[in-house]
């Protein structure tokens, strides 16, 4: 009797694992991210200033779509006022959002 309780209970255990996994993959699929196009529109360059030498990400040895795809992130919510990106000494990325300036 003790044999097949534990059995019913892992096939229950495992078809909620399942079940769970297809759920946030579901869930995953459907959020989707930004297309490359979105991306691509995403404007980041930092703006000129005396106080931080410029930089690029890729000169800095970052993904642009990455730093792109954080900043489109980033004007989805509504807690963030700005965004500044710095690698070694350089601006690399900046934009405000939610009037914050």
């Amino acid at each position: 009797m003790i044999i097949k309780i534990s059995r019913k209970l892992r096939l229950r255990h495992w078809l909620m694992t399942v079940t769970s996994m297809i759920l946030a993959l579901s869930i995953l699929a459907a959020c989707g991210g930004p297309s490359t196009e979105d991306l691509q529109a995403v404007d980041y360059a930092p703006l000129v200033r005396e106080d931080w030498q410029n930089s690029t990400p890729e000169a800095q040895g970052l993904d642009p779509m990455s730093v792109a795809r954080m900043y489109y992130r980033a004007n989805q919510l509504d807690t963030i006022y700005g965004l500044l990106v710095v690698k070694d000494g350089y601006l690399v990325a900046e934009d405000y959002f939610n009037t914050g300036s």
